[in-house]
């Protein structure tokens, strides 16, 4: 009987370019998988199922599978992407495995589920962004007009002149919405900057 161990469930690349790339959805598993006591070792199909429990029903995203992963003194790694599923709620991570036989991981026969669920958890980055898409500044007059983020998302606010003039507000006048912005062409779009 196999025996998994969590080793890590995190995984934020590094970007050493001038221009950062988006972390996107993957992110790395690594795992250690033992046969009794000793070390598993060999080429493995797993199954990864995400759940919003630790039992019973509510599978979240796709099932994925891999073919013949290779654990090498029953350490193993993976990237896994159920896209974008993760936020505030507690996701729970089953592994199903069956020694490589050379099946495709269209065929389900010989999987196993390995013991419980297992919890994943936060990476420090991760947290942090939770807490940065809630969190308010503490003076009012620091805010972009005083108006939140989703104002300067909205086109129509663009259009009708609106956003700029909260800039220019909270800015001392640093943003001038008659100056570039509206086609007359005279190229000082951000008036007090330069």
């Amino acid at each position: 009987m196999y025996r998994f161990i969590l080793l890590a469930a995190a995984g934020l690349p590094i970007s050493t370019t001038a221009f950062a790339e988006p972390v996107g959805t993957a992110f790395t598993y690594q795992g250690e998988l033992s046969n009794a006591s000793d070390p598993a070792g060999g080429a493995f199909d797993m199954r990864f199922r995400l759940f919003d429990a630790a039992t019973g029903a509510g599978q979240i995203g796709p099932t994925l599978c891999i073919d013949d992963l290779l654990v090498v003194n029953g350490q193993f790694a993976t990237l896994l992407d159920f896209g974008d599923v993760f936020g505030v709620d507690a996701r729970y991570l089953q592994i199903e495995i069956r020694a490589g036989a050379g099946l495709s991981c269209a065929d389900g026969t010989g999987f196993f589920v390995l013991s419980d669920r297992q919890r994943l958890s936060a990476a420090p980055v991760a947290r942090y962004a939770v807490r940065a898409t809630t969190a308010a500044l503490a003076d009012d007059s620091l805010k972009l007009g005083g108006q939140s983020s989703d104002f300067y998302r909205d086109a129509a606010n663009f259009n009708a002149g609106q956003a700029l003039e909260g800039l220019k507000s909270s800015t001392g006048g640093a943003v001038d919405p008659d100056n570039g912005v509206d086609g007359d062409d005279n190229g000082t779009a951000l008036a007090g900057y330069g």
